[in-house]
Formats: C-alpha cells, structure tokens, sequence
C-alpha cells in the first residue's frame, strides 16, 4: 500500500519528467525554426528528403525556381509525387517530349549515392541539380541556376 508521501514524491517525479519534456520540445521547435532560416538564406534551392523518399525540408529558394511545383512542396510530399507534377506542368524541356524517359532517368538519378546534372527548363533556364544521400539513407538535392554560366 502507497502512503501518501511515496504519492506526492512520484507525483514530483512526474511533474518534473513533464517539464523537462517541454522544455525538450520547445528547444527543438527553436532548433528547426533556426534550420529553416539557415537553409532559407542560401541562394541554392534545398531539398531534404528522409529515407522513404518525403519532404523534411524544402526552402524558399527551390519554389522560386520551381512555382509551378510550390502548391505540394511541403513536408510529406513524395520525391515521385515531385518529379510526375514536373513532367505534368512541362517544367523541364526533356520531360515535355518524353516524360516517362525523364521521370525513370530523374529516380536513377536520384537513386545514385551521389549524382550532379544539368537541366533545361522548359522556359529557358538551366539548372545544375546534385543529388546525395545522407547517412541515414535519406537525400539531399541543391539546385543552382547556372543559366548565365550556360550564355557565357
């Protein structure tokens, strides 16, 4: 039988383990909120996918590049979900010909431990994508805008 003092000490226990807790989330949410602004100031679009190929995080600049994707670039959202809606809209020339071509070459790509490419767009621009898996088997994607290192 429990006394009331061994309730009051798990009850402490408890209400501490509950704080630490807390505390524990709200450090983490600071922490994502600090990643999303970091990866947000860089002038390349970046990409995070986790190992079943889904959004973790995706920047600003990367809708910029790609505003006919921006309505499904959120967490959550399939790599292949990604590529199909490009082929769709006709965001890269290549996959306006021949979409199922570019799509099986774009998840080959994408598959690789490291890979880097470039791209026509379909409006013009090139892009340059490097693909590389991390170590716990998700993916990161950077996209640069070398449409002016094409002209030159």
């Amino acid at each position: 039988m429990r006394t009331a003092n061994s309730v009051t000490e798990l009850e402490a226990s408890v209400e501490k383990r509950i704080q630490r807790l807390a505390r524990a989330m709200s450090e983490a949410k600071i922490a994502r909120r600090q990643l999303q602004q970091a990866i947000d100031s860089i002038n390349e679009g970046f990409i995070l996918y986790d190992q079943d190929d889904r959004i973790v995080l995706c920047n600003r600049k990367y809708r910029t590049l790609f505003p006919e994707l921006a309505d499904i670039l959120h967490p959550g959202t399939g790599f292949i979900d990604i590529i199909r809606k490009a082929a769709e809209v006709g965001v890269v020339a290549e996959a306006v010909t021949d979409p199922q071509a570019w799509i099986a070459a774009r998840v080959e790509h994408h598959r690789q431990d490291w890979s880097q490419f470039q791209q026509l767009l379909s409006d013009g621009r090139w892009i340059q994508i490097s693909d590389r898996k991390t170590d716990e088997g998700g993916t990161v994607t950077i996209v640069s805008d070398i449409t002016h290192f094409k002209r030159l």
